[in-house]
This record gives structure tokens, C-alpha cells and sequence, in this order.
């Protein structure tokens, strides 16, 4: 479906750490409110100046161990999302840090089992 997209500048630096691709996972790491915290987007498709925003952190799984649908579906759940959220600091916008993404315990099941 066709998406609204905002423009933005990026230098080309900043366009190849963030650009973004099929497969990854874009999780809120910032809000006003904790239980916004994690939310994750699957990335469909892409474009060479797509990138990642502001506010936002984005997960490339390993493609050998971990499809990105199945990761989009564990960020989702209960038990992954509230160990994010619990993670997040602050008192009127709450971050979560970057640690805290990698440290998140997920189901691990074969790679076939993930993508059935």
C-alpha cells in the first residue's frame, strides 16, 4: 500500500548507517508515555533514501537465525514488549537505551519453525 511518507535531509553518511531494509524490525525507543515504548513496524519494502527516523531504532535480524516477521511478531507479544517498557527511563519522555534492545529475551525456535 502506498504510505505518506515525510521528507527529511540525511547526509549520505547518516543515509547508509540508518537506511533501512526488507526484513528489518522499527521499534519506538522514545515517547510521552512508556507503554508506547517498543512498538515495532515490519519493513516491507524500501527505497534507496529510506531510513530510519528520529525516536525510532531499528533491528536487521541475522537472516541465518532469525526471520524478521517472526521478530516483528515476538515484539509484539506481552512478555517481549514489557521487558522493553520496564527498561525505559524518564519522567515526561521516556528512551529507551540501546543495551536494553539487545538484552531482550526472545523465543528462539529453528528458522523453519519461525517462518510456518
Amino acid at each position: 500500500p502506498d504510505m505518506d511518507l515525510m521528507a527529511a535531509t540525511a547526509t549520505p553518511e547518516e543515509i547508509e548507517r540508518f537506511h533501512l531494509e526488507v526484513g528489518d524490525v522499527v521499534i519506538t525507543k522514545d515517547s510521552e508515555s512508556w507503554d508506547d515504548i517498543a512498538v515495532p513496524a515490519y519493513v516491507e519494502g524500501t527505497a534507496a533514501d529510506f531510513v530510519c527516523g528520529y525516536h525510532l531504532a531499528f533491528i536487521r535480524p541475522r537472516e541465518d537465525v532469525l526471520n524478521g516477521r517472526f521478530l516483528f511478531r515476538c515484539m509484539q507479544s506481552r512478555p517481549v514488549a514489557l521487558q522493553l517498557e520496564l527498561e525505559a527511563t524518564g519522567v515526561t519522555r521516556y528512551g529507551l537505551p540501546k543495551d536494553s534492545i539487545g538484552l531482550a529475551v526472545l523465543p528462539l525456535p529453528p528458522l523453519p519453525a519461525q517462518v510456518r
